[in-house]
């Protein structure tokens, strides 16, 4: 897990990495559907998802055909929250979630995440060392 990269990026570096027209699975959801756009190793033209205006995405995860870059867009009170994940192609997905019901009838059974850890001194002990939870990486869909 040490060899795991993630980091917050900006939205135009994220669209930058949607511009490499690798081809994505996951979904896009914007605050004014009911459900929302899946893509099952497919392009994503970002300009049809991404504005500054309304509607926005509320929430995405999208992951690449090769399993190189995993992106998570968040949208929270207006400011859009992106983070690229890399390095994690060997790691097996340690956590599975069922899709909720709009993202089943697209076609999406489960979404499956690594769990990331990072080492931390123990505040009662300073010569040992905890792995506490730090985040997850999006891996990839169950259809």
């Amino acid at each position: 897990m040490e060899n795991t990269i993630t980091q917050q990026i900006t939205t135009d570096q994220l669209w930058d990495i949607l511009d490499a027209q690798y081809s994505w699975s996951g979904y896009l959801w914007q605050d004014d559907t009911h459900k929302p756009f899946v893509f099952i190793n497919q392009l994503v033209n970002y300009r049809e998802y991404f504005t500054t205006k309304i509607p926005f995405i509320v929430e995405g995860f999208l992951v690449n055909e090769n399993q190189t870059i995993s992106l998570t867009i968040k949208n929270i009170d207006g400011v859009y929250y992106c983070y690229k994940s890399e390095g994690f192609a060997a790691l097996t997905a340690k956590e599975t979630f069922p899709a909720v019901d709009m993202i089943k009838k697209q076609g999406i059974e489960a979404l499956q995440f690594i769990p990331i850890f990072k080492k931390q001194k123990d505040p009662l002990s300073p010569n040992f060392q905890e792995y506490v939870y730090s985040h997850q990486i999006f891996k990839g869909i169950l259809s």
